[in-house]
């Protein structure tokens, strides 16, 4: 019979120390798009859009809090969330009409697709300059996305789980070390989009965005993203 949550509790605490240390890194892996949500609360924060910036936030802390400890999959849908109300807010910041229909249940809202091609097709160097940091990327998957989404549609079958008690969905933490890479994954790629459709000059970016970007392009930032 399936009712003894206390191991779980039992499971999570017994490493409680190491698991901080996971929940740290996760959260510092996400610094740059972090910054970025707050660089945009400061300028929409008397608008009724920053539910986006707030909510993505949120899905941020859900999501890395959930990975130390040790519940992946759920951790791994709140951080699509994260990804996905990012561009949301990236696309409606500019299609107040699209916003308000959105919000009010008049409309489906965007999906990240139809974000960036927005994007491509509109704005004028938006492009170009993904390109260009695709060609400087640190991140294994060019889109982290297609990671994510397997996972929450339960395609990705490596994923998939077999177990008999709650204590069984705790991740041990030996495992966490191996997986904690898609929070970076997801935050660069979010970093990249944000600096590829950014209307103002370099110096108007977060300092950890315009600080890695000069490491990522040996000090050219500026010229290479023309900005």
């Amino acid at each position: 019979m399936i009712n003894n949550i206390s191991e779980c509790l039992i499971s999570i605490d017994r490493d409680l120390k190491e698991r901080e240390k996971v929940l740290e890194k996760a959260g510092d892996s996400l610094k740059l798009s972090l910054a970025w949500l707050e660089y945009f609360l400061k300028y929409y924060d008397d608008r009724d859009i920053k539910i986006l910036v707030e909510g993505a936030n949120s899905a941020a802390i859900e999501s890395f809090t959930l990975f130390a400890f040790g519940f992946l999959r759920p951790s791994a849908l709140s951080l699509r969330l994260y990804y996905e109300l990012f561009h949301q807010f990236l696309y409606y910041k500019d299609h107040n009409l699209e916003w308000t229909a959105a919000r009010d249940f008049r409309a489906q809202a965007k999906l990240p697709k139809e974000v960036r091609n927005t994007f491509v097709n509109f704005h004028a160097t938006f492009d170009k300059r993904m390109n260009r940091l695709l060609k400087k990327r640190r991140r294994i998957n060019e889109n982290p996305y297609n990671v994510l989404s397997p996972i929450a549609h339960g395609s990705a079958y490596a994923t998939l789980t077999a177990v008999s008690q709650p204590v069984d969905i705790v991740c041990q933490t030996s495992k966490l070390e191996d997986c904690v890479f898609i929070f970076s994954e997801v935050d660069e790629y979010l970093s990249d989009i944000c600096a590829s459709s950014f209307d103002a000059n370099i110096l108007s970016l977060p300092i950890a965005v315009r600080d890695d970007l000069d490491e990522r392009l040996e000090g050219k930032a500026a010229s290479v993203l023309e900005m």
